[in-house]
């Protein structure tokens, strides 16, 4: 890859960038999508689906790219730092829940090829929220996880280099974590709440793992009502 097209890629997958990218894609996706005014919930279910898998999309790249070394660098000073962002996704997670389920009664009484596009789009969207809130407790972890140490401190790696970081995770594997290792820990929390090769060893990533199974099992518990309800609709 050349080192402008490289350059651009690593524009692309900072966080802020991201951000403005896939909200810019889901903008004209609801404006451009040409469908009579009294289907405006499609429109904004589609532009949801569309500004979300960019999202993920690039976030997928940015992991498929990073190596271990990578990984640090980018969750240690790329990634926010500040706890309300997982704060403001999980909120956001929530009410895109709560508007699909408010949005689902528009399916009644139109016709069955837009109904049934129409609950499509709806279950595609639950989740790929799904998807879009567990990834980003793993970019959580990954932050907390290479966040600089207050103390002064050195942890020495098989490297041989001195690396001063807070760490919170004992991975089985030797040497860096990277953003995969961070992403089976993540969605092993929201599957299973629990991990059975990966020890805990922080007070903090203990706190954040305990919000995290809590905040899974309700999601969950809201998808499968949710889910029930939509199915139910099909025509």
């Amino acid at each position: 890859m050349s080192s402008q097209k490289l350059s651009l890629l690593n524009k692309l997958i900072v966080a802020r960038n991201r951000l403005i990218l896939s909200s810019f894609v889901a903008f004209l996706t609801y404006w451009l999508l040409p469908l009579p005014s009294d289907y405006r919930d499609i429109q904004l279910i589609a532009a949801y689906v569309v500004g979300v898998s960019v999202d993920l999309g690039l976030i997928i790249l940015m992991m498929t790219v990073s190596t271990a070394q990578t990984t640090m660098k980018r969750a240690a000073n790329e990634e926010p730092s500040n706890a309300a962002l997982l704060g403001f996704i999980v909120l956001f997670s929530a009410i895109t829940l709560a508007a699909i389920a408010l949005l689902s009664n528009n399916s009644h009484n139109r016709p069955a090829l837009i109904a049934n596009i129409h609950i499509g789009l709806s279950l595609l969207a639950i989740f790929l929220s799904w998807l879009f809130l567990h990834t980003y407790f793993a970019l959580h972890y990954a932050r907390i996880y290479y966040q600089e140490k207050l103390t002064s401190e050195k942890i020495y790696l098989a490297e041989s280099a001195p690396k001063n970081y807070e760490g919170g995770l004992n991975f089985p594997n030797p040497g860096l974590a990277d953003y995969w290792d961070f992403l089976y820990y993540s969605f092993t929390i929201a599957m299973c709440y629990q991990t059975s090769d990966i020890s805990i060893t922080s007070v903090v990533m203990r706190r954040v793992t305990l919000v995290h199974a809590i905040v899974s099992f309700i999601y969950v518990s809201s998808i499968i009502g949710l889910v029930v309800n939509l199915v139910s609709n099909l025509v």
